[in-house]
């Protein structure tokens, strides 16, 4: 993502950058599972063609619309990252009693 919007490169293509595109797949799977889309930009009507869409593990790639919201995750705005929290309180638990921490 750059700037709340997704990007597509292809090589010898220009970058296209979008909030709203729609994925249509192009011929059958390739043998390593990848599948060419075209994606058409429905908020500039740029289109680009790209080496695999998106889809769900060895599923076929299907013709989707997808639109992008670029929102903060909540321990982002609370400033707070529970599980490194709970490590730093055990650290400096540690330090200050003298006791070892014994990962098991």
């Amino acid at each position: 993502m750059a700037g709340g919007k997704v990007y597509f490169e292809h090589a010898g293509l220009p970058r296209v950058e979008t909030t709203h595109f729609k994925q249509r797949p192009v011929g059958k799977p390739a043998p390593n599972g990848y599948q060419q889309v075209y994606i058409t930009c429905l908020d500039t009507g740029k289109e680009t063609l790209t080496f695999d869409g998106i889809g769900v593990g060895e599923e076929r790639r299907a013709e989707r619309e997808f639109y992008v919201t670029s929102e903060k995750a909540p321990f982002l705005w609370e400033g707070k990252y529970g599980t490194a929290e709970r490590i730093r309180r055990l650290l400096l638990a540690s330090l200050e009693t003298g006791n070892p921490i014994r990962w098991c």
